[in-house]
């Protein structure tokens, strides 16, 4: 390993959270052998990566330093083609890419992304375990905003229409009819499409990961589609349910999943997920809590 690591984030939030066990480890890798480590990464990264030890966070177009070793937990071949001028390049070879990489880590089809990531880390000495669930817990001390006792937290808004649950606000009706609180999330540039599928329930808009963080901890349960804020909830330590359509729970999910019945000639269609069935879903999640 060269004096420099460098480390290339995936590009979409949920699938950073994913790879944020990876990322420590790399971290702590590279701060045992007094390694430098630059986690290359969207804005959000700094916010999600650079409480780490042993960590720097750097835009993800950051060019980077001759000779330091590449890690490209971006699966595209395009993030492999960009850095393959690097004497090292560590990477899934899947993609076509696998000739662009010096240490191709196997391709597994079907294996949870995040379990990918740690044999990526691992192929770099990093001790990461392929089940480790992603942890986020910075130290700063933030007061978490409470809508009451007991709440549960609410995703409902998706940017592909196909993974949005269209009976989210009913849901919240039903909650709150048997005495709970509800509080639907809305991130950057949601807030006007939250609040009209929220039906008049309480939003809450969230800029920072610190303060959502703190929220999503203090929720009885927190409900959502298939997102990068189900897996962040996951990170926080919420407990979390995640309403699966088109997306496979084996790949990519998170909590507690609750699938769609696939549709004749394949596919799932997110309004074949009833709300008695997620509702259900729901009370026995929140069962042990009370």
């Amino acid at each position: 390993m060269s004096q420099l690591l460098s480390i290339r984030a995936p590009d979409h939030f949920g699938d950073g959270v994913m790879a944020l066990a990876a990322v420590t480890g790399l971290g702590g890798c590279a701060a045992t052998l007094g390694v430098r480590a630059w986690v290359h990464a969207p804005p959000w990264g700094t916010e999600l990566y650079g409480w780490l030890p042993g960590v720097e966070v750097v835009a993800r177009d950051v060019t980077p330093r001759q000779g330091s070793t590449g890690v490209l937990l971006k699966p595209s071949f395009g993030a492999a083609w960009r850095w393959r001028n690097l004497p090292e390049r560590v990477g899934i070879a899947g993609n076509g890419r696998g000739w662009l990489l010096t240490g191709a880590v196997r391709d597994v089809p079907g294996e949870h992304r995040r379990q990918g990531y740690a044999r990526v880390a691992g192929a770099l000495g990093a001790s990461v375990p392929v089940d480790a669930r992603p942890s986020f817990a910075p130290r700063a001390p933030w007061e978490a905003w409470s809508p009451g006792p007991g709440f549960v937290a609410l995703n409902a808004w998706g940017r592909t229409p196909s993974t949005r649950w269209p009976f989210m606000s009913a849901l919240a009706d039903l909650l709150v009819r048997e005495g709970r609180s509800v509080v639907f999330l809305a991130g950057p540039e949601e807030g006007n499409p939250v609040r009209a599928l929220a039906g008049g329930h309480p939003v809450l808009d969230h800029r920072e990961l610190a303060p959502l963080a703190s929220l999503l901890r203090s929720a009885a349960l927190v409900v959502s589609h298939d997102s990068g804020l189900a897996h962040f909830a996951e990170a926080c330590g919420a407990s979390v349910l995640v309403v699966h359509g088109p997306t496979d729970p084996r790949v990519t999910g998170a909590g507690i999943g609750v699938c769609a019945a696939p549709r004749t000639g394949g596919g799932r269609g997110m309004g074949g997920l009833s709300l008695a069935r997620v509702h259900d879903a729901v009370q026995a999640a929140l069962a042990p809590i009370g």
